[in-house]
């Protein structure tokens, strides 16, 4: 799949305007709120387009300005999701935390902003400094690269050097990032997503360490029960369907949830 389906809007323009006449079948595609407008949104709104996949990343001025050197103004974003709402395009967002020097309020910032821009699903990766990016040469250049840490898993641990306490953050953090989401929805499930918030962070480190998948397995299961209250009651509110998928949670609402198939594969 193109990282950028949309880089050059003016081929694009007549691309929809063919594929509309002579394909006429839905599609999928990946691109950045910088590289469409509402006219292209319509266009493909018109085409067949079923869903957009946004590369978000962060919302932070600084990580994006100093980290990962992608800028796009947060009026812009809000912008592009409100169109494709109003269209009725369903979006994807692809959001990276734990970037290097990355604050917690920075991380949970990104949530905020998805919470407001409530796609139909989100994905929440860990940063990964790659050899030869630019983001690997400023993160080793910060000195926040651990050398001993070999793994290649970008869902589930951190290469960078993060406080002990940081990484259990972290850990919890990428673990339930949709009770964040949740709790700043600002509707009826907003305050039982915080309590389970608070519930979470108060887990001292060193049970978290020691206990961690009982204590997972635990607060599913507890969030299971608090999601099917709200799906009882039609309010809209991020769930983690698939199993073996969680790092992407979609947003539960009466039209329904996305369809397997329709989330990247990796």
């Amino acid at each position: 799949m193109d990282d950028t389906f949309t880089f050059d809007q003016d081929y694009m323009r007549r691309f929809f305007l063919r594929y509309k006449e002579k394909v006429q079948l839905p599609f999928v595609c990946l691109t950045t709120v910088n590289d469409v407008n509402d006219e292209l949104l319509y266009l493909m709104k018109e085409a067949g387009c079923d869903l957009i996949r946004f590369g978000i990343e962060s919302t932070s001025e600084r990580i994006c300005k100093n980290i990962i050197r992608r800028r796009f103004s947060q009026e812009k974003m809000v912008s592009i999701f409100k169109m494709c709402h109003n269209i009725g395009l369903r979006t994807f967002s692809y959001n990276i935390v734990a970037h290097p020097s990355e604050t917690r309020e920075e991380m949970i910032s990104t949530m905020i902003w998805n919470a407001q821009l409530q796609p139909s699903g989100i994905r929440v990766s860990l940063g990964y400094p790659y050899k030869g990016t630019d983001y690997f040469e400023i993160a080793e250049n910060m000195g926040l690269i651990d050398e001993e840490l070999s793994f290649h898993n970008y869902s589930s641990y951190s290469k960078f050097k993060f406080s002990l306490v940081d990484k259990c953050w972290i850990d919890k953090f990428r673990i339930f990032f949709w009770w964040w989401l949740n709790s700043y929805l600002n509707n009826e499930c907003s305050e039982d997503y915080s309590r389970l918030i608070d519930k979470l962070e108060n887990i001292p480190m060193h049970r978290w360490n020691n206990k961690r998948d009982k204590i997972c397995l635990d607060l599913l299961n507890l969030d299971s029960e608090i999601s099917q209250k709200y799906i009882n009651e039609d309010v809209l509110h991020y769930v983690v369907p698939y199993g073996d998928r969680p790092d992407i949670a979609l947003l539960y609402e009466k039209k329904g949830i996305l369809k397997k198939e329709m989330l990247d594969e990796h």
